[in-house]
């Protein structure tokens, strides 16, 4: 009988930093650049409150400016559940969308539902740019090498971004993006 490879053993779990390091070869190629600097996705997460809107009653289109509160690579997941169609305080057709990211260690953002995210990048589904997202709960557990982000999308609702003063990928493969 065939036994699988053998695997290095994992840190014990209360070492949060070997954990991530251990963690981070396996996880970080679904979320960072491949080797041809394609970039799986690209976000920016929005504080509403601090978000202005020019409508644009011609074309009955609206364009949000505002100021990324963060910015940078995630992996984004729609999540294979039935799509909301109706719901009692808005009538259109809703699904939940996950976010991986990993935030520097340094950085203390405060998750909270209401937030917005936009996908500039959105990998092999450029679809993905298309929607906005509200931020509905953050998952976290305290050894987490990286933070999920739940979100839920309207989509028949496309805000348009005016995204050209806002934080770019780099150029080329990411082989250690923190």
């Amino acid at each position: 009988m065939a036994s699988l490879p053998r695997v290095s053993p994992a840190p014990h779990p209360t070492d949060f930093k070997a954990v991530q390091e251990f963690m981070r070869p396996k996880v970080m190629p679904f979320i960072n650049p491949d080797d041809e600097g394609n970039v799986k996705g690209w976000i920016h997460i929005l504080d509403p409150q601090l978000e202005t809107r020019d409508m644009d009653v011609n074309a009955g289109t609206y364009v949000v400016t505002n100021t990324p509160i963060w910015s940078g690579n995630a992996r984004i997941q729609p999540i294979r559940n039935t799509v909301q169609t109706w719901r009692a305080s808005n009538p259109t057709t809703t699904r939940v969308v996950q976010f991986w990211v990993e935030f520097p260690p340094e950085l203390e953002i405060d998750l909270k539902p209401g937030l917005r995210i936009a996908v500039e990048i959105g990998g092999n589904n450029p679809w993905l740019t298309e929607y906005q997202y509200v931020v509905i709960g953050s998952m976290n557990s305290s050894h987490a090498w990286q933070t999920t982000i739940d979100t839920q999308t309207d989509l028949e609702n496309r805000p348009n971004y005016d995204m050209s003063t806002w934080p770019k990928p780099v150029d080329g493969p990411c082989m250690d993006c923190d």
